[in-house]
């Protein structure tokens, strides 16, 4: 009967640490930033800053936003991640040399000589595209769910003001354009490109706790009506607002 027992408890054993086991070859490792060759970890931050690579625009209801210039404000900064859980970053985008076309004659960005477009708090969290292998960047609002407040000025204008709302996402690319994705490993680089293309919606691969799912981003709207954004931008490391050379990459 001893003997008995005692081989219950052993298979027991067995069972818990093969279903332990089972769970960690099941769970998936998120993409994270890495600087130098070392992953940031959980509660570490480094420096961001960002550049316009093309025009900006946002276009809805027949009206395009075109603004020539980005920069991100003071605090934008890389989160750490554990093993698991994706590299994320807070940030304040600002847009500059901003036009509006389709809402009216006369009709200006309601920012006299600036013509500049500030979003709300954003944080962005690194996933997949739905193919799993592909690299992109999701952009939400740190609360609620707009993106930004644009305003108009003129006598002209159809529309004075709207609130962008939704998610973006930008697909991670190399300087030289190519995709980030796996299984090559990702060679570090100095800077990267964000790219967001005229999409309503999209579908990601997100990484949480180890574990993935398909999600559907929520669509952007403007002026009450489906919008879509596009873009590319240079995003860099930086110390003290200004970039600075060091290795870094965030896939892996």
């Amino acid at each position: 009967m001893k003997r008995a027992k005692t081989m219950g408890v052993v298979l027991l054993a067995l069972f818990a640490f093969s279903a332990i086991a089972a769970t960690a070859a099941q769970a998936e490792e998120a993409p994270f930033w890495s600087i130098q060759g070392t992953r940031l970890a959980a509660g570490k931050t480094f420096e961001l800053t960002a550049k316009a690579k093309t025009n900006q625009t946002l276009t809805a209801a027949g009206i395009t936003i075109t603004c020539t210039a980005l920069a991100l404000k003071e605090g934008a900064v890389l989160l750490g991640s554990n093993a698991g859980e994706p590299g994320r970053s807070d940030e304040i985008i600002k847009y500059t040399g901003c036009k509006v076309a389709g809402n009216g004659e006369p009709c200006e960005v309601a920012t006299p000589g600036k013509e500049e477009v500030v979003t709300e708090a954003l944080t962005n969290e690194l996933a997949y595209a739905s193919n799993k292998k592909s690299l992109v960047v999701e952009f939400k609002p740190i609360k609620g769910t707009i993106l930004s407040k644009l305003k108009f000025s003129g006598s002209g204008c159809k529309e004075t003001e709207t609130s962008v709302h939704g998610v973006a996402v930008a697909k991670a690319l190399t300087e030289a354009e190519v995709l980030l994705e796996l299984p090559n490993a990702v060679a570090q680089a100095t800077s990267f490109l964000l790219k967001i293309e005229p999409t309503v919606k999209t579908k990601i691969w997100l990484i949480t706790a180890g574990v993935g799912s398909e999600v559907e981003t929520e669509e952007i709207t403007a002026f009450g009506h489906e919008a879509t954004l596009a873009g590319t931008a240079l995003i860099l490391l930086a110390e003290k607002g200004k970039s600075v050379e060091k290795l870094w990459s965030p896939l892996l």
